[in-house]
Formats: structure tokens, C-alpha cells, sequence
């Protein structure tokens, strides 16, 4: 797997875990968009970079006080589009790690398409399908 992808993805979760929005908005290119389908039926739309930091702040705040919460990407599937374009298929855990315990807290199947810049690939789009906790 490519080294740089992975080290993207290492990335990634890192600013999650340390609930850094603006580190983490960063890997995101300005015109980026997310969009979340979650169990109950609810879908949170993201059309921009300035949207899904708007949509972090608040969640990464609320998360200060529960540092055990961790969030892990598994890469399943790479397909380059072009030099410039690549499609990633995966799943994102996030679980809750306490007094030894672990309690999975959401199960995401997701898909990026990641573009190279002139400086190193971002994320340009992100769709995330919640799934049950089994």
C-alpha cells in the first residue's frame, strides 16, 4: 500500500484523537464535502472545508473531557483513478477505551477521494454510512 496514503490516514486520526479541528480540516481541500448516514436516518451534509470545521468544533469540545475516545481508519480498498485521483474504501471505529474496557461507541463503512496537491494528496470527499456495533 502507499506509503504516503497510509501516513495520510495515520494523520488523520491523529488530529482526530488530539480533537485538533484546524489540523484536521487542513487535510481537507477547501472545496471538500462530507456527508454522514447515520442508523436513525439522519443525513448531515458538509458541502465545504469551512462546514465540516464548523461541524468538528463543537463535537471535539464536547469530547475534551472524555479522552479515552479514539478514532482508528482501515484502509480495505485503493484504486487510483489517475496520477492525480484516488478512490479509498474503508471502516472507521470509534470506541471508548476506560478503566481497561472497551466499548465501541459507532461503526462507519466510508470512502474518500483523495487528490494530489502540489504539496502532498488532501481529501476532497468523504462519505461515511454509519453501521450497527456488533
Amino acid at each position: 500500500m502507499d506509503e504516503k496514503i497510509i501516513a495520510l490516514f495515520k494523520t488523520y486520526d491523529s488530529y482526530w484523537n488530539q480533537r485538533n479541528a484546524d489540523a484536521y480540516c487542513g487535510l481537507f481541500t477547501e472545496d471538500a464535502s462530507a456527508i454522514f448516514f447515520t442508523l436513525n436516518g439522519e443525513k448531515m451534509e458538509m458541502p465545504s472545508r469551512k462546514d465540516i470545521h464548523s461541524f468538528y468544533v463543537p463535537r471535539f469540545k464536547d469530547m475534551e473531557t472524555r479522552p479515552g475516545v479514539r478514532h482508528n481508519t482501515h484502509i480495505t480498498r485503493i484504486q487510483h483513478l489517475n496520477d492525480q485521483v484516488i478512490l479509498i474504501d474503508g471502516d472507521a471505529h470509534i470506541a471508548e477505551h476506560q478503566d481497561f474496557e472497551l466499548t465501541r461507541l459507532r461503526n462507519w463503512a466510508v470512502s474518500f477521494v483523495i487528490i494530489k496537491t502540489t504539496n502532498d494528496w488532501h481529501i476532497a470527499s468523504l462519505r461515511a454510512c454509519e453501521r450497527p456495533i456488533s
